[in-house]
């Protein structure tokens, strides 16, 4: 009997031994099991945000890219742009050179006129001048080389200004006139 009893013990233990090794068996796989399961969720996590990060940074690719295009089109329009400002520019320029360069050919004829004038009249400058005053004129209105010579004036100062078409010119015909009459 006691080796029945030893035997018995011996099973005991065996089976205590065994169901131990069991349960050890069972917690380390499901500490495994939990491992692999948490491991897998994060790792579905990461798999979803890293998707999420490529969805984010193509839609800002997309929108980078046409903010891109608008930029490049701004830029051939500001392009444009100056290319026309650059071209009314020098057009004005060129405007200006020919308006000022008329302006000094008006400003010499006008001296060159003032130089015949004061030529042709002599000390006629320093007298004062009435609106009374009259003279007899034969039937051309002119009586001495010097009254041609000063309606040649008139004439001359006229026509420049009909062809400057200079308002300037055309009262200084006028004064001219008056004045030799």
């Amino acid at each position: 009997l006691d080796v029945l009893e030893d035997m018995k013990e011996k099973a005991e233990e065996q089976l205590s031994s065994l169901r131990k090794a069991e349960t050890n068996a069972k917690h380390n796989y499901a500490m495994l099991k939990q491992s692999l399961e948490d491991q897998a969720k994060a790792d579905t996590k990461d798999l979803a945000d890293e998707k999420a990060a490529k969805a984010s940074a193509e839609e800002a690719k997309a929108t980078a890219e046409g903010d891109l295009t608008e930029t490049v089109k701004g830029l051939a329009d500001a392009k444009g742009a100056l290319e026309l400002a650059s071209s009314n520019c020098m057009t004005t320029a060129a405007d200006h050179e020919a308006s000022a360069a008329a302006r000094a050919a008006e400003l010499k004829t006008i001296a060159e006129a003032k130089k015949i004038l004061e030529g042709s009249t002599g000390g006629a400058v320093a007298q004062t001048y009435s609106m009374l005053q009259t003279e007899s004129r034969t039937a051309s209105g002119l009586r001495t080389r010097t009254d041609l010579a000063n309606a040649e004036v008139v004439n001359l100062v006229k026509r420049l200004a009909k062809e400057h078409h200079s308002s300037a010119l055309a009262q200084l015909a006028s004064r001219i006139a008056v004045v030799m009459k």
